[in-house]
């Protein structure tokens, strides 16, 4: 992974004025000991709302909704505004089963862009993984999805670091275009 640096060595690198320095949600995430699907992305964009997959653009709440009939989408865009939305966001998501966990701890990248070639350095967050299967799921049956290439790469590599302390589960990989929602709801939403 070309871009990838350690937590320490990443905030000292200088900031050109068209960048910027993102954290992620992983925080607070929703994982319980009930979750049956986390879906890996790298890091939320700067337009998100406060919370995982909320920027306009993004199409995870919609095929949650289709699939699960949420009403995550509506809480989305009323988050932009109100805040306290994310708690009724991560009440359903753990009502669903569902979780999300970022691959990236910190990045740097382009100013206003949610692509993930706009991503020029980032930290992996090895210590969330590590907790949310040590001490939250155990022994749960969880599906994995990685919704881009640069997520399944930096799970896989989060996978291989912690081999010798824990076993992370397989993963799929479904990339979230619009093209592909089928998939999504027909195969991985739907067996929740």
């Amino acid at each position: 992974m070309k871009r990838l640096l350690n937590s320490e060595d990443i905030k000292l690198i200088n900031i050109n004025i068209d960048e910027e320095l993102v954290g992620s949600f992983n925080k607070e995430h929703c994982v319980s000991d009930k979750t049956k699907v986390i879906i890996v992305g790298t890091i939320t964009p700067p337009k998100g709302c406060g919370y995982f997959y909320t920027s306009p653009y993004n199409c995870i709440y919609g095929y949650i909704d289709e699939t699960r009939k949420t009403n995550l989408k509506e809480l989305k865009r009323k988050l932009k505004t109100d805040p306290t939305i994310k708690s009724d966001i991560i009440k359903i998501l753990k009502e669903e089963r569902i979780a999300f966990l970022d691959i990236m701890k910190e990045a740097i990248r382009k100013k206003d862009s949610s692509a993930d070639n706009d991503i020029k350095n980032f930290s992996l967050d090895y210590d969330i993984f590590e907790e949310v299967f040590t001490n939250i799921l155990k022994n749960n049956n969880v599906k994995v999805i990685c919704n881009s290439r640069l997520a399944e790469e930096g799970y896989k590599r989060i996978k291989e670091e912690l081999k010798n302390k824990i076993i992370l589960p397989d993963n799929i990989y479904i990339s979230q275009v619009r093209r592909l929602q089928k998939i999504w709801k027909e195969k991985w939403l739907i067996e929740i």
